[in-house]
């Protein structure tokens, strides 16, 4: 039995959302093809998620922490 996406939606509202700025990330996982990109765009592009400037950063193909660490930079 998989977790509930609404309740997965509305965790990571709270968390964006919370009066202390959140100093860690979270990660969406799944098995291939489940659809956590499209659960996560489409959540990101709701308006009303949040007021902060969120960061997406995919690690599909990241082959190690360094480009990992190296792509999270230019994201910011």
């Amino acid at each position: 039995m998989g977790i509930d996406r609404a309740e997965v939606k509305k965790f990571l509202r709270n968390w964006a959302n919370t009066e202390s700025k959140p100093h860690f990330a979270v990660l969406v996982e799944g098995r291939w093809g489940c659809g956590k990109t499209h659960f996560v765009l489409q959540l990101l592009e709701d308006e009303s998620f949040t007021d902060r400037k969120p960061i997406y950063l995919s690690v599909f193909g990241i082959p190690d922490v360094q480009s990992l660490e190296t792509n999270l930079f230019f994201c910011i």
